[in-house]
């Protein structure tokens, strides 16, 4: 897979985010950019995800917990 692990991703505004995808996706397109969240709040993570255009979400959070805990969280 050609991408980029974006570790501590939460940790940087959004709208950085937003620029650097857009440039090294100009260049190769199908890059996929894994976002550590570490269990931020969802409405951070979705921003992230839907603004900054990032394709998925990881925390071990999702690996350890069920869904509705993780919500409860």
């Amino acid at each position: 897979m050609d991408g980029f692990r974006c570790d501590a991703g939460y940790m940087i505004p959004v709208m950085a985010w937003k620029y650097m995808v857009a440039k090294v996706r100009d260049h190769y397109p199908d890059t996929t950019f894994l976002l550590e969240d570490l269990g931020r709040k969802i409405t951070m993570t979705r921003d992230l995800m839907n603004t900054a255009n990032l394709n998925w979400p990881y925390s071990e959070l999702f690996e350890n917990y069920e869904n509705e805990e993780n919500e409860n969280y």
